[in-house]
């Protein structure tokens, strides 16, 4: 199966599956969801347009982090891990991957504080985007 996608609704396909049953780890363990921004139907993604489609307050707290560190801690393989944690560890390698060899442009936010929205985001070979989202709290 190659992984090169032309489109951000195959891209799309293949990422939902691989997160479908994955949390991702914080205080509070959350689903990672995956999303398509059609840019015909919603114009372009920003910042500004991601807080107002999930609702989050205008005047919340947004920190800018490098791409590669939403896949930190949830990656690594550990001796002690069982086979549903490998399982899972090797569900995230291959999202990152997928989502990193096709996209361009990647970009990653944390909006709010103690429960934080966090967005990961990139543009694809069709010109749409797709979002990687999930929910950590931070206490």
């Amino acid at each position: 199966m190659s992984n090169q996608f032309s489109s951000a609704a195959e891209l799309y396909r293949r990422l939902d599956e691989l997160t479908a049953d994955l949390m991702y780890p914080s205080e509070t363990d959350a689903p990672i969801g995956v999303m398509m921004w059609d840019t015909s139907e919603r114009g372009s993604l920003t910042v500004d347009a991601v807080m107002d489609y999930f609702g989050i307050p205008s005047d919340s707290p947004i920190s800018k982090v490098p791409p590669e560190d939403f896949f930190d801690g949830v990656i690594e393989t550990y001796p002690w891990q069982n086979e549903q944690e490998r399982r899972h560890t090797a569900q995230y390698q291959q999202a990152r991957d997928l989502f990193f060899a096709n996209v361009t442009a990647p970009k990653h936010y944390w909006i709010g504080e103690y429960t934080v929205e966090v967005f990961l985001w990139g543009r694809t070979r069709d010109g749409n985007y797709i979002i990687l989202h999930t929910r950590i709290v931070e206490t």
